[in-house]
């Protein structure tokens, strides 16, 4: 399951994004394209090659996912908790000042669109992220 493109675009203008040591796109990326809703597909590892056209993902829309909001909430140091109450999901989001932040929705997706949402409000995009130093790995045996 995944955002609508209303939805996502709501996101962007608030200022969600993925961090800048990430890949523009990933195998399972979901993307409108042209009114039609993609996954983009394609091998994962050891390196991750696409299977959909470039112009799918170079025009369409990304459509964040559960593991999106996830990654963005750990990449930004918030700590949540998610409770599923027979009816839908509450989540309740600590961001990396302390500040508490409550959500619900029908699905846990939603849950975590809503109170990622009220994170970007309140710092009129991103919080602080942790700084990260990305360095370079070789493999040295398959065994």
């Amino acid at each position: 399951m995944s955002l609508s493109k209303a939805e996502a675009e709501i996101l962007f203008n608030l200022g969600f994004k993925r961090q800048s040591f990430e890949e523009k796109v990933y195998p399972t990326d979901i993307y409108e394209f042209k009114g039609s809703v993609w996954c983009i597909g394609g091998r994962i590892v050891p390196n991750s090659s696409l299977s959909a056209e470039t112009c799918i993902y170079n025009e369409g829309v990304w459509l964040p996912t559960l593991e999106d909001f996830i990654y963005w909430l750990d990449n930004n140091e918030c700590k949540f908790s998610v409770i599923y109450n027979g009816n839908g999901y509450k989540v309740e989001i600590t961001d990396n000042q302390d500040n508490a932040y409550k959500a619900k929705g029908g699905t846990m997706e939603f849950a975590l669109y809503k109170g990622i949402m009220e994170i970007l409000k309140k710092y009129g995009g991103n919080p602080v992220q942790k700084p990260c130093e990305i360095i370079e790995a070789e493999l040295i045996s398959e065994d």
